[in-house]
């Protein structure tokens, strides 16, 4: 019984701090250092895009901070929301002059810049790393070193599952056992779904906790930069959760990223 109620805590406090959000854009003031100016010259998808920057040179850039569905990854299909994520990217930055502010770690190991993207509106200035998660069309994506910002993603990412925006509101009408999730993956790979399975066993590598179904069949999969999120994640072990994100094929099975206590809808 007292495992059962630590259990409820664990899901009310998620929940609970929805209420403490505003439904507006992230709006912050920038710090001095890191900075640079550039026009948007192409949109490449939902989180990458192509500038002119003020030196004269052109680079690629990768938000930091969210991750969008995909639209041109090599070994996957075109996922579902992908092209409304990238018409939306394309509304907020296409053509405008952008602030592109850098962190600790700066180029990826594809070449693409790494920044945090702002956009001036009025007197104020809101990132669109932020603004894609607002809308519906961006899960968080913490890594180490580069958290700058991560507060202000995860607050949009929850704003977004309380008005039921972009892929949540779909996601929860489609509700799979893990059984089925694992018998109908190839149709469901990169689609948002609400998946529910009983965690038979909770496993740790070196960076990423998964919470394993019966046979192995599915999984949710928490990484340890988000892990700080999820208090008492022990406590799951047993436990019947349901929670919504997108389905990827794993190695050993069917995959759901929690990246925020704000993805579970129930523990049962």
């Amino acid at each position: 019984m007292k495992a059962r109620t630590r259990a409820r805590r664990f899901f009310l406090r998620s929940a609970g701090c929805l209420a403490l959000l505003l439904c507006l854009p992230v709006y912050l003031a920038l710090a001095a250092q890191d900075i640079s100016r550039a026009q948007v010259t192409e949109v490449i998808d939902g989180d990458t895009v192509k500038v002119l920057l003020e030196s004269g040179e052109r680079a690629t850039v990768r938000y930091l901070g969210i991750d969008t569905p995909e639209l041109h990854h090599p070994s996957r299909d075109e996922e579902e929301f992908g092209k409304e994520a990238r018409a939306a990217n394309a509304a907020l930055v296409m053509g405008k002059e952008v602030l592109l502010e850098r962190d600790v770690q700066t180029v990826d190991r594809y070449g693409r810049m790494l920044a945090w993207v702002w956009v001036r509106e009025g007197n104020a200035r809101f990132l669109v790393n932020a603004e894609l998660a607002r809308l519906g069309y961006a899960m968080p994506f913490t890594l180490a070193p580069n958290v700058r910002y991560t507060n202000l993603i995860i607050e949009a990412f929850r704003e977004a599952r309380l008005e039921e925006r972009g892929f949540w509101k779909p996601a929860a009408k489609r509700v799979f056992s893990a059984s089925q999730a694992w018998a109908e993956l190839p149709a469901l790979v990169g689609h948002f779904i609400t998946l529910e399975l009983v965690v038979e066993e909770i496993r740790e590598s070196r960076i990423r906790y998964s919470l394993i179904s019966a046979k192995g069949l599915a999984r949710f999969v928490v990484y340890k930069g988000d892990a700080p999120r999820f208090t008492d994640l022990e406590l799951l072990e047993g436990r019947r959760v349901k929670a919504v994100g997108k389905l990827v094929a794993g190695y050993q099975g069917a995959e759901m990223t929690l990246a925020d206590p704000v993805q579970i809808l129930g523990i049962q």
